[in-house]
């Protein structure tokens, strides 16, 4: 082998960051000694997997990839997290992708770790982002206990001037104000760990302020039954946020109910989020198999229901739209989706989850 063709392999083997060329088809054709150590892995492994599996769920480092390969250029991604727990664990890198013209499909990945100082840099900022946000909740607080204690005053003066069966609604306005400022006092100290302050509570008293609140709204063709058992002995905790649990339980179901509670369910929310991250673990793994599957939908519906045992529990339906791609090729892309979404992963064995394709 002449000087000129050992050349270029001694330049990329000399050069003190991680290189790596990504095939095609994601496979890893050639790394230096620099991206051996960085992952902590040989050639000879690094060249067995995915450039995925170096990187992080839903890492920029793959849409980087796929965009240099796609558009022939350079792309750089900064201040991004590399590599997983088994090769090397994870860092915070700069990071550049390069087309190589003269091979089609293949790309140039250049990984240049961050300096000591951004790093700092990165914590400072943090930092500055935290105090923000404490100094938001705070402004926060600030505006909302000023209302508070007007409705609180008018409440106070209406009071006398109303009927009897009338005052006990201008008292529990005063004590709803107390409670909800007593809560949003705690907004004031954002950043605060420290536990919750507890005491003795009665659960009727409080499941009795839920029952007062949820009648001054008068939710239609809704019937609360009372069933309380006296024994019960009381509880440690606060009482404020108790309330406030049961109270959105009980809006919760008389919404499901179809009264007037208003809001978003905690189902809902489920839902929203297991759909997004579905969404993410699909564009994975259709890059991985080189489908396009940019103007996919993904929907899920969250329901409970009674399981063995007479206990409740959770079962979710995704449904996937992924235009231009048939159903077979489809259902085998949502079925790896489902081996690799967080949510699936936590989920597994506990909730019952169906996969499949919009008709």
């Amino acid at each position: 082998m002449s000087k000129e063709d050992v050349l270029p392999r001694l330049i990329i083997e000399a050069m003190p960051f991680p290189l790596l060329v990504a095939g095609p088809n994601g496979e890893i054709v050639s790394a230096n000694s620099a991206a051996e150590d960085f992952f902590q892995a040989s050639f000879a492994m690094l060249r067995k997997l995915d450039v995925a599996e170096l990187f992080p769920f839903s890492s920029p480092a793959l849409e980087a990839l796929g965009r240099a390969r796609e558009g022939g250029g350079v792309v750089n991604e900064y201040a991004i997290s590399v590599g997983t727990p088994r090769y090397g664990g994870e860092r915070i890198v700069d990071f550049t992708t390069t087309a190589i013209g003269e091979a089609a499909g293949h790309v140039l990945i250049s990984i240049q770790r961050q300096s000591m100082a951004k790093k700092f840099d990165l914590q400072l900022s943090h930092q500055g982002a935290a105090r923000s946000v404490s100094g938001m909740a705070s402004m926060l607080a600030h505006e909302i206990k000023n209302p508070l204690a007007g409705i609180r005053g008018a409440a106070q003066l209406l009071e006398p001037s109303l009927a009897p069966q009338d005052q006990p609604l201008a008292r529990m306005i005063c004590a709803e104000t107390d409670r909800i400022r007593n809560l949003v006092n705690q907004m004031e100290v954002f950043s605060d760990e420290r536990p919750v302050e507890r005491e003795a509570v009665n659960i009727h008293v409080v499941l009795e302020r839920v029952k007062q609140l949820l009648l001054a709204e008068a939710p239609e063709g809704i019937h609360l039954a009372e069933e309380y058992d006296p024994s019960l002995p009381d509880i440690s905790g606060s009482k404020d946020q108790l309330v406030q649990v049961f109270l959105n339980l009980a809006k919760n179901a008389v919404e499901a109910m179809g009264g007037q509670g208003g809001g978003t369910n905690p189902e809902q929310l489920f839902a929203a989020g297991y759909a997004a991250c579905f969404q993410s673990a699909l564009g994975v793994v259709s890059r991985r198999k080189k489908v396009d599957t940019s103007g996919s939908t993904v929907t899920a519906k969250v329901s409970i229901g009674t399981i063995d045992g007479g206990a409740f529990g959770l079962a979710v339906e995704l449904e996937a739209t992924i235009p231009g791609v048939d159903a077979d090729t489809a259902q085998e892309l949502l079925e790896a989706a489902h081996q690799v979404c967080p949510y699936s992963n936590a989920t597994r064995g506990n909730i019952d989850v169906k996969v499949s394709v919009a008709s």
